[in-house]
């Protein structure tokens, strides 16, 4: 049966990245912060994700039953 792209299934991502923060004091030149090109997303504020919003990503995550990596950074 071929299905189509109304009714094609999604399956959730195999990998999530989730940014802690974005808070550094590195001056690392491949860093969207402290690269010598302009980037728009180089003027958003700095902070730390709130720890219950972090726990509840890695629950949903988990409660989709299938293998997913996770890379925590920031």
């Amino acid at each position: 049966m071929l299905i189509s792209n109304k009714e094609k299934i999604l399956s959730p991502p195999k990998s999530y990245f989730i940014e802690l923060t974005n808070r550094c004091n590195l001056t690392c030149t491949m860093c969207n912060f402290h690269s010598p090109v302009e980037r728009t997303d180089k003027h958003r504020a700095k902070g730390f994700m709130d720890i219950n919003l972090a726990k509840g990503l890695i629950e949903q995550i988990a409660g989709l039953g299938e293998p997913a990596w996770v890379a925590l950074h920031g």
